[in-house]
């Protein structure tokens, strides 16, 4: 074997370029496919037909798919762009994207296909998990006095507000994890359940007296009925806003589910309200 100590004898300065380590040229081959893939992704879901801009020359063209006005629902499909709704009046500023650009239907559409049923349902899941414990703790923390505010105000908004923060998360970052409008409402069903059995225990704890078997029944029946009720209509505006960006191919914006969610926490302060008015402490929520 030929010993050359010359620095001529090192690999960086050969005529032929040094042997690529196998291991080392996979690895920059799947980075590379990662990069180019993630790159794809940003580019469509922040593409420019995206946004709420009226292209020029846009105005007037039909739409030929189903396109609903962001402020009150209605189908815009077969007017033109541009065009008042006939329902509410509003002009909508979203237009359907070309055909075959990049766009964040374009992109939802994929990454939708490429999730397991399986994986879908334990995100739910784990969504209507995270629902009941986070709502439950953060409504308990609010100041009992003065006890019109927080009974009648701020526990309806807080504890609607975070029984379903989880599937708005799940809207706004990843909404393709999303199957079907049946898991919204399965969701935000269980997670009802979950934190109005838990209330109802607290309750039980801090009335003792209270908790005659006629109360008892009314708490596990009633309450809870109305818990369901309240988080079932919170997730009717999640469903909305999901049933549009799966079929529309439109970005959601949560904010938008906010008629729904201000429903719910008024009938829920409505009922707090009305039953401390009677006096039966034991029964509010």
């Amino acid at each position: 074997m030929k010993h050359d100590p010359s620095i001529e004898g090192e690999p960086q300065f050969q005529k032929q370029p040094a042997r690529i380590d196998p291991s080392e040229a996979k690895a920059a081959k799947k980075l590379a496919g990662e990069r180019a893939r993630a790159d794809d992704d940003i580019a469509r879901q922040h593409s420019i037909h995206n946004e709420p801009a009226i292209f020029p020359g846009m105005d007037g063209r039909p739409i030929e798919r189903d396109w609903t006005c962001s402020s009150c629902g209605y189908n815009l499909r077969g007017l033109t762009t541009g065009h008042p709704c006939p329902e509410c009046g509003h002009v909508e500023v979203y237009h359907p994207p070309p055909e075959g650009e990049a766009s964040y239907g374009r992109w939802l559409a994929d990454k939708r296909a490429a999730v397991s049923p399986s994986r879908s349902w334990a995100t739910v899941g784990l969504a209507s998990v995270l629902c009941a414990p986070v709502g439950f703790f953060a409504a308990t923390l609010i100041p009992p006095f003065p006890i019109l505010w927080s009974t009648a105000i701020a526990a309806p908004v807080v504890g609607e507000i975070l029984k379903v923060a989880a599937l708005l998360w799940l809207l706004e970052a990843k909404p393709y994890l999303i199957r079907s409008r049946t898991q919204i409402l399965i969701a935000a069903a269980c997670g009802a359940l979950a934190f109005a059995a838990a209330e109802n225990l607290l309750y039980q704890v801090i009335f003792p007296n209270a908790a005659t078997p006629e109360i008892f029944a009314w708490r596990w029946v009633v309450c809870i009925g109305l818990h369901v009720i309240c988080t079932l209509i919170a997730a009717g505006g999640i469903v909305r806003l999901w049933t549009a960006a799966t079929h529309e191919g439109r970005p959601p914006s949560v904010s938008r589910a906010a008629p729904e969610l201000v429903f719910a926490m008024i009938l829920h302060g409505a009922y707090n309200a009305t039953v401390m008015s009677l006096n039966w402490p034991g029964l509010m929520f």
